[in-house]
């Protein structure tokens, strides 16, 4: 080490200890200088702190873990017949262990860390128990989401915990929504790791949400699909969501496959709702969607 970096050395030592000085006035004493080094505040590493411009850091990262999950989009059916009806999900093919039951007539669909998204869907199942045997009937839709909202901000602000690193769309009938012929009416609620509750007309999760959410916007303020039969009707609007979409999934390896889940009501079914399953689609098998109606 030459003269000149020792030099420097020495001057950089000495503004590191002026920049540490504190002076403290004690009662009953001359003034003291005390050497003290400021620490910068990790508000990472508290679930409850917030940092200096009013973030949760926790939370961000929650919602990155989410958005890092598989890409899931849902579109509501814009008829405003009850027999047109229906709400459609694409999902990344593989993605069953995100598809959950909570009750005869809801369902869970998650993006983000599986083990969050069995948590969250086995506390839902248990509070959807304890509303029956309460009330002597089952919960509505927007219940069943405000509880998966509520467990998901609780989390934000317990000391010991983490948020939960998924996103999820709460899909269900709402009994007290039947009309006369016993059909009623879908309903389709998105909630975040941060606790924020919303009804959807669409909605898009995962690592493709950005793009994919674009594509649902235009479907839901453009598509014009008419036909007689309702199953036809919410099947062209799948199956044209589902181009769509396939078109913008890149795989590394062979051809992007899809998921396809149509929720539509049917009062012969188990609590109203019909559901309707067409697994490992490519733009290749599309049409399987329009012929098996």
């Amino acid at each position: 080490m030459n003269e000149r970096s020792c030099w420097l050395y020495t001057l950089f030592f000495i503004l590191t200890l002026v920049s540490t000085l504190v002076v403290v006035d004690a009662a009953n004493s001359r003034r003291r200088i005390v050497v003290r080094r400021e620490v910068a505040p990790q508000y990472d590493r508290s679930i409850t702190t917030f940092s200096a411009d009013g973030r949760l850091a926790q939370v961000e990262y929650g919602m990155e873990a989410s958005l890092r999950g598989s890409t899931v989009a849902a579109l509501q059916s814009p008829s405003d017949d009850p027999q047109q009806q229906g709400i459609c999900l694409v999902l990344q093919s593989g993605s069953f262990g995100k598809v959950h039951r909570i009750d005869h007539h809801l369902w869970l669909v998650t993006s983000g860390l599986s083990g969050d998204a069995r948590t969250l869907a086995n506390a839902l199942r248990n509070s959807c128990q304890n509303h029956r045997l309460n009330f002597g009937e089952p919960p509505t839709t927007k219940q069943v989401a405000r509880i998966a909202g509520e467990a998901q901000h609780q989390l934000t602000r317990k000391g010991g915990a983490r948020p939960l690193g998924c996103t999820a769309l709460v899909v269900g009938v709402d009994p007290s929504s039947f009309d006369e012929e016993g059909m009623g009416t879908p309903r389709l609620y998105q909630t975040d790791p941060g606790g924020i509750v919303e009804e959807c007309t669409f909605c898009a999760a995962g690592k493709g949400r950005a793009t994919v959410g674009k594509i649902v916007a235009s479907l839901a303020d453009k598509v014009q699909l008419k036909d007689s039969n309702s199953g036809k009707y919410v099947a062209a609007l799948a199956a044209a969501m589902t181009e769509r979409v396939l078109e913008q999934l890149i795989e590394p390896k062979g051809t992007p496959t899809v998921d396809v889940w149509i929720f539509q009501p049917n009062p012969g079914r188990r609590g109203g709702i019909q559901v309707t399953c067409y697994c490992d689609l490519s733009k290749n098998t599309v049409s399987r969607i329009r012929d098996s109606l």
